[in-house]
């Protein structure tokens, strides 16, 4: 049998014993975070180790590599104002899916963070939102493991009455334990007169991440074109009769290294661009009992799950 490694400051609830297989490169595996181990058969808190004493070894000798799912975008729909409104709503064509997850992507014509609801009753988080004075803003939000059922989603403006356009989406495989917990990695930024937006980059944690970005522009109506490889996912958005917000798209990629959205316009205008990643699940069928598993969920880490 082969010598065990120490496992310290591992993830909660998993085990990070090597046994029976060839003498781990180092005796000693270090998480980098806080341990609460559970054993299975006395109950009690193990600090550090964590001994399998229920008959079952895992293979150190054949680890599975387990890649996070890929989120596929289910449908989606876009929306822009006529004139000054305190509120823009718009619906899915189709009926969501329970479990699934909704982004929304919008830009407002004050500096004011806006708000998101819908007729399912989801509860948004505001993931990133930058506003380029008072003149616009641009935001991302996220309702994890939504309700099922037709769905109309409304930007609520939070300032003064202003032009508002959007574009929402339905996710499948988000992280769905919080809001919070399907969020990875945000940017934003804003300029003033400029053809090309300001520079962002987002870089994700893990594989197989969905990021997707929002270009807000003032002063005047124009044509952006969406770079970075960022798919324009709700094509030309220009308010009719615009305060504040004159133009706005927004953009998507799946991506597993960092990214740059970008966009450009004709003649020099201000800009505010947001961007965000967000984690996907692990395959729960490919987390096998008594195998060694290499989960790049947030960082790659060497854990099994316990057979028990």
């Amino acid at each position: 049998m082969a010598q065990p490694a120490q496992a310290i400051w591992g993830p909660s609830g998993e085990y990070n014993v090597i046994d029976n297989g060839p003498a781990p490169a180092a005796t000693v595996l270090d998480f980098g975070k806080a341990p609460v181990g559970y054993d299975t058969t006395t109950g009690a808190i193990a600090q550090s180790t964590n001994a399998f004493k229920n008959g079952t070894i895992p293979d150190s000798a054949n680890p599975v590599a387990v890649s996070p799912n890929i989120a596929a975008i289910i449908q989606k729909a876009s929306g822009s104002s006529s004139g000054s409104v305190a509120s823009l709503a718009t619906a899915f064509g189709s009926n969501n899916v329970a479990g699934n997850s909704i982004v929304v992507v919008c830009g407002v014509g004050n500096g004011t963070a806006p708000t998101i609801s819908d007729t399912k009753l989801n509860t948004y988080t505001q993931v990133v939102q930058v506003a380029n004075g008072t003149a616009l803003n641009v935001a991302i939000f996220v309702a994890t493991n939504v309700g099922a059922g037709a769905n109309t989603v409304t930007v609520n403006n939070g300032g003064t009455t202003a032009s508002i356009a959007m574009e929402i989406y339905e996710v499948s495989n988000f992280v769905t334990v919080s809001n919070a917990a399907a969020v990875d990695n945000t940017a934003s930024n804003t300029s003033g007169a400029a053809t090309a937006s300001p520079a962002v980059t987002v870089t994700p944690l893990q594989t197989n991440e969905l990021s997707f970005a929002a270009f807000g522009l003032g002063t005047a109506a124009q044509t952006i074109t969406v770079g970075g490889s960022y798919a324009n996912d709700s094509g030309q958005l220009n308010p009719t009769t615009p305060a504040g917000l004159f133009s706005f798209a927004s953009g998507s990629l799946g991506i597993s290294a960092s990214a740059s959205p970008s966009g450009t316009v004709g003649v020099a205008e201000p800009w505010a661009v947001a961007a965000a990643t967000f984690k996907t699940t692990v395959p729960v069928a490919a987390l096998a009992s008594g195998k060694v598993i290499l989960n790049s969920s947030q960082t790659t880490r060497l854990v099994f799950k316990n057979p028990a």
